[in-house]
């Protein structure tokens, strides 16, 4: 679990936040001040999702109600929109320190509260997770590296299933959308891994 410290209301840790920083989960092209912790995010859009091979879409209750969620190993931690956090009716606790999170698109988030042991059902399973707030589009939550790790899970890109295995319940499965994908998409890990190489890059609109 995240290191936090005394728990607050939506509203009091916005306005802490905001008087920090000028804005919640303010978009930054550097990150300033002392040095912070770093998180990746590779899909922010359902249609992001959908396109790409490598992640599971499908509908799960987290504390209770339905959400669009995103299994997604490129994640480094666990997100939730702020649309839906409203819906969950929990207290957000600041973080120890503020997470630098890395966009599809270059920008750099910084986010500074989180929502502690949301739970997560998987066939009658209880699963907790901790989800930072982030301005999701079509999504509702994406499940990251984090959760994934923390709960044994293995994932089945091809048949879109993931499954958890634990020493306290037996196997359990959640089952994804399925859908076909272009060769000739390239995520944004795979871009970043070519620019690492010295590849040229081409933009086109």
């Amino acid at each position: 679990m995240l290191p936090v410290r005394t728990a607050r209301t939506f509203q009091e840790t916005l306005s802490a936040v905001e008087h920090d920083n000028g804005t919640s989960g303010a978009r930054q092209k550097g990150v300033v001040g002392r040095r912070r912790q770093q998180g990746k995010v590779y899909a922010m859009t359902q249609q992001e999702a959908e396109d790409a091979p490598d992640v599971i879409t499908g509908t799960i209750l987290i504390c209770n109600v339905p959400a669009d969620i995103l299994f997604d190993p490129g994640a480094t931690q666990s997100f939730v929109s702020s649309i839906f956090m409203t819906k969950l009716n929990r207290l957000l606790k600041p973080l120890f320190e503020g997470l630098a999170i890395y966009t599809p698109v270059g920008d750099v988030l910084l986010v500074h509260v989180v929502l502690c042991n949301c739970e997560i059902l998987v066939e009658g399973i209880s699963l907790l997770v901790d989800l930072l707030p982030l301005e999701l589009q079509r999504l509702d939550v994406i499940l990251g590296m984090d959760f994934l790790f923390s709960h044994y899970a293995s994932m089945d890109c091809h048949w879109k299933e993931v499954v958890f295995r634990k020493t306290s319940f037996a196997e359990v499965v959640s089952r994804g959308m399925r859908k076909v994908v272009s060769r000739s998409l390239i995520s944004v890990l795979k871009v970043e891994k070519l620019l690492r190489k010295g590849c040229t890059t081409f933009l086109a609109h």
